[in-house]
């Protein structure tokens, strides 16, 4: 189990012992419970799992957590620049993960993160509601279909009225 945040520490992920959740003791040297402050200016937001591990959003940057033994537990590597444009405008699926970024749209697979192609994006951005955008756009996955859905408030809207649509097959 990890915690973004942990301890009010804002730049703190914290991990709870391998062998019980429960297990937040950092100064045991009998578990393997822990915590590491990433290297950023920003408060960190939320995180998603992916096949390498976790990736972890501060406000201008991405990490991926992963798993490196003893003595440290687990590692963080930046992975680049990158503004999630709200904590809940992501999606992972088999293993991978896409965002929106206050700028487009971000993909992570295999290691890396690099910008998503939409034709669409300047109209999105300036159909997006300035205030209530960044409070509840959110994204979901259709595994059904191989899509990943954005939905967002138009201008004007204080509800998700519009939604993006991405097919990753």
């Amino acid at each position: 189990v990890m915690l973004i945040g942990a301890g009010g520490e804002m730049r703190r992920v914290a991990w709870s012992s391998r062998e019980n959740y429960t297990d937040w003791n950092f100064s045991s040297t009998t578990n393997t419970a822990g915590f590491l402050d990433l290297q950023t200016e920003t408060p960190l937001v939320t995180g998603a799992n992916v096949r390498e591990g976790t990736l972890v959003w501060s406000e201008n940057r991405a990490f991926l957590g992963r798993y490196i033994g003893l003595p440290f537990i687990y590692g963080f590597d930046e992975l680049g620049t990158t503004r999630l444009y709200s904590p809940n405008a992501f999606a992972e699926f088999d293993g991978r993960c896409v965002w929106m970024d206050e700028s487009g749209f971000m993909a992570y697979g295999g290691g890396s993160m690099q910008p998503l192609s939409c034709p669409l994006s300047d109209y999105i951005f300036s159909d997006i509601d300035p205030e209530y955008g960044p409070r509840v756009t959110h994204a979901s996955v259709n595994g059904k279909f191989d899509e990943v859905w954005f939905f967002y408030p138009s201008n004007g809207s204080t509800e998700c009225d519009r939604y993006v649509l991405w097919n990753w097959s």
